[in-house]
């Protein structure tokens, strides 16, 4: 398993949120599929979750009950669907 970094995030066009909770200032990555109210929305973990989380991870936005994906291949592989599936319009 090749684990995600923010790198890799970036390159796969993950845009970074910033995330301010009142407590402290964060961030995280989102990368949205077709339609901003109907469509698919990649989110990822905050950056002061990471080390806790074991490393950053994505998951589908408001998806109950699917995995989060740790592995940068799984990532790229569902990436390029997305992408795919986009360019069907």
């Amino acid at each position: 398993m090749t684990k995600l970094t923010e790198q890799n995030l970036t390159n796969l066009g993950f845009s970074q949120q910033p995330l301010d909770d009142g407590e402290e200032s964060t961030y995280y990555y989102t990368k949205e599929f077709g339609d901003v109210r109907y469509g698919i929305c990649l989110i990822s973990n905050c950056k002061s979750d990471v080390e806790k989380d074991g490393g950053w991870y994505i998951e589908i936005f408001e998806a109950e009950g699917l995995k989060r994906i740790f592995d940068l291949n799984e990532l790229k592989a569902l990436n390029d669907i997305f992408e795919k599936l986009e360019q069907n319009d």
